[in-house]
């Protein structure tokens, strides 16, 4: 069997093999669980290079149409060489001979993993959506790994990112109440007691969790406690926008193919928390050329130097959430009003 569509190398064919300069690279198709053709490809590299300075935390890479974007963020993920990656992209758009060039130009990026490591791949042929393309890689992720971290094509690390949310993930580990670690940061710097703070959102700009916190999640809200809102956001504002956003979510409206919503709904139905960085970690370099953005949020720039020891981390024991930086994120990011409006209202207030 030869697949229609297969974008990462006109040589490469299903079931078949090739050997590329030190790789040898193994092609296999399967029918994943959303019952599509998936293209998994496994890619063991024994390279002439010292192997005692990578990356334990497995890293799932996900990626669309945007090759450029791609580059860039893929070239951050190659500077802490991951032991363990895992890549998944959503098939291009039926029409669309763009999506089809870029969807192969992005996928290809992907190939040049110049370090030892063992990658694995997961290439719809055709396009799924935001909801079931991301939900169903992260679900794929989660199958093979119990913890991770989680990076799409437009989320611009730090290297201080990868360190914070493996020392985050090992310190929570056991921890039911924390599900999320956010990479994104959307209030000034404060000066803090710990190297974080807690968080009743999941901000999904880079991020982390553990499969035993994913488990939680249901793309489709099926038998959401919804009156679990009113608890966590005794503010009626809050409780009835999110309300309003969670039920737009369940019936599939316009411009609601998502699948974040849903996760910060999993931490709301199970009293969880996000851990958040002192600093942002995460750029968004992908503003204004995502199919699935809903409006442009408060950036604060990547720090010039490293913030954080990778050895020395330090991490507060689990508390409350901080209400003062939550309302912040619910006016910045949540609230209906225009942003400019609200950024700049809570600025003069803060400053």
């Amino acid at each position: 069997m030869t697949p229609s569509y297969n974008p990462v190398c006109a040589l490469l064919y299903s079931y078949g093999t090739f050997q590329a300069g030190c790789c040898g690279v193994v092609v296999d198709a399967e029918i994943g669980s959303l019952g599509c053709a998936v293209f998994c490809i496994r890619i063991m590299e024994e390279c002439r290079m010292d192997t005692t300075s990578q990356f334990e935390t497995p890293i799932l890479f996900l990626l669309f149409n945007r090759p450029e974007l791609t580059a860039k963020v893929f070239d951050r993920i190659r500077m802490i060489r991951p032991r363990r990656l895992f890549i998944a992209a959503d098939g291009p758009r039926s029409g669309s001979d763009s999506d089809f060039r870029n969807c192969a130009a992005a996928r290809l990026i992907t190939q040049k993993t110049d370090w030892s490591c063992d990658v694995k791949y997961r290439f719809l042929e055709k396009n799924y959506g935001c909801r079931r393309a991301v939900s169903g890689a992260v679900d794929w992720f989660f199958s093979q790994v119990d913890e991770g971290i989680i990076l799409e094509d437009d989320c611009l690390p730090s290297a201080d990112f990868f360190h914070f949310c493996s020392a985050a993930l090992k310190q929570y580990r056991n921890d039911e109440k924390i599900m999320h670690i956010n990479g994104t940061v959307h209030l000034p710097p404060e000066k803090l007691q710990y190297d974080a703070w807690f968080s009743r959102y999941a901000l999904v700009w880079g991020w982390a969790s553990w499969a035993r916190a994913w488990r939680k999640y249901d793309p489709l809200l099926l038998n959401y406690p919804f009156d679990k809102l009113n608890k966590v956001f005794p503010e009626s504002e809050k409780s009835s926008r999110w309300r309003e956003l969670l039920t737009r979510v369940q019936q599939n409206q316009t411009g609601f193919d998502t699948w974040d919503f849903q996760w910060s709904a999993a931490l709301f139905a199970n009293d969880g928390l996000a851990v958040s960085p002192k600093i942002n970690l995460i750029q968004n370099i992908g503003i204004g050329t995502g199919t699935h953005e809903i409006a442009d949020c408060l950036q604060f720039a990547l720090p010039e130097k490293s913030v954080f020891s990778p050895d020395n981390i330090n991490l507060p024991p689990p508390e409350s959430p901080d209400k003062k930086a939550d309302d912040f994120i619910f006016d910045t990011v949540y609230r209906k009003s225009p942003l400019s409006k609200r950024v700049a209202a809570k600025l003069r207030k803060i400053f």
